[in-house]
């Protein structure tokens, strides 16, 4: 990751992490099953960490997916594009 990237957070709500690395709309989306909902829709302005904990979903994970380098917040295949 380049050094000027900065890295998401468990304490970031899921607006701020999404915004920050696109990645982590990814990596969210493909959690939506397991919460049964739409994190991105009923969790917006949650934290990582709580989401994680209401879902018993795997933070440590999760973190390192929306870290990892790819596309971007305003890459192709995601929906917050800049227009």
């Amino acid at each position: 990751m380049p050094e000027d990237a900065a890295e998401v957070t468990a304490s970031m709500t899921l607006l701020e992490a999404v915004q920050l690395r696109g990645e982590c709309e990814d990596a969210l989306r493909a959690r939506d099953a397991r919460a049964g909902c739409c994190l991105l829709c009923d969790h917006l302005f949650d934290s990582i960490e709580h989401v994680a904990g209401l879902y018993g979903l795997d933070l440590k994970q999760l973190l390192k997916e929306c870290n990892q380098q790819g596309a971007g917040v305003f890459g192709q295949h995601h929906s917050f594009q800049k227009k």
